[in-house]
């Protein structure tokens, strides 16, 4: 009902935080770019784009490799023949989008 009486409300209260308190125990902040990514995914609505998965197993060797520009461009072209095989439409804004929230995520000072 809307109108407790204050022993109702402050039991209800305590009952409340004790089963935040619980619930809070057993989640886990992600803390690698992988589970923050699939977490964002999730959240975002975008958690069923198979194609996003390629590009995420990519993702390392081509951050890693980046400096060294033959090896970058055969990680792209590696990642170009796997998402070849992919039929349907590819929004590589939706994997920026999902990106850019993972790295604020994770980097302090963004």
């Amino acid at each position: 009902s809307w109108f407790k009486s204050a022993k109702d409300r402050s039991s209800g209260a305590a009952a409340s935080g004790e089963a935040r308190k619980n619930g809070f125990q057993n989640t886990s902040v992600p803390k690698t770019y992988h589970d923050m990514f699939m977490f964002n995914a999730a959240v975002m609505g975008l958690g069923a784009r198979t194609w996003m998965q390629e590009i995420l197993s990519s993702f390392d060797a081509i951050v890693t490799n980046v400096s060294n520009s033959y090896r970058l461009q055969e990680e792209c072209d590696v990642l170009a023949l796997r998402m070849a095989k992919f039929k349907g439409v590819i929004i590589l804004s939706e994997y920026k989008s999902v990106m850019l929230a993972s790295l604020r995520s994770l980097v302090k000072d963004w």
